[in-house]
């Protein structure tokens, strides 16, 4: 009767153990699934502010060409800075008719 007592308590001891090892183990996989669904969350913003980002510089690149050329179309030069040179702008048009 002794040994099946010691058998049943171990078996019951071994089943506790075990509960817990799947406890833990289901609790880690938790926090693998944040920390991963928390690190495509944060790629995801930053690819997207980047877009953006990129969307902004496209159009100021853009709105500073339309600027340029409709200031020289009207006959006057327009003057760019490039580095530690300066040029003058005109458009053809104003030079085929002086």
């Amino acid at each position: 009767m002794k040994i099946q007592k010691n058998t049943i308590s171990k078996l019951k001891m071994n089943e506790n153990k075990m509960k817990l090892i799947v406890l833990i183990l289901m609790f880690c996989l938790l926090l693998a699934v944040v920390y991963i669904a928390f690190d495509k969350y944060s790629e995801r913003k930053i690819e997207k502010e980047s877009y953006i980002f990129q969307q902004g510089v496209q159009y100021g690149y853009n709105q500073t060409i339309i600027g340029i050329v409709q200031q020289a179309i009207t006959c006057e030069p327009v003057s760019l800075n490039i580095e530690n040179s300066t040029f003058e702008l005109i458009a053809i048009k104003c030079l085929n008719q002086a």
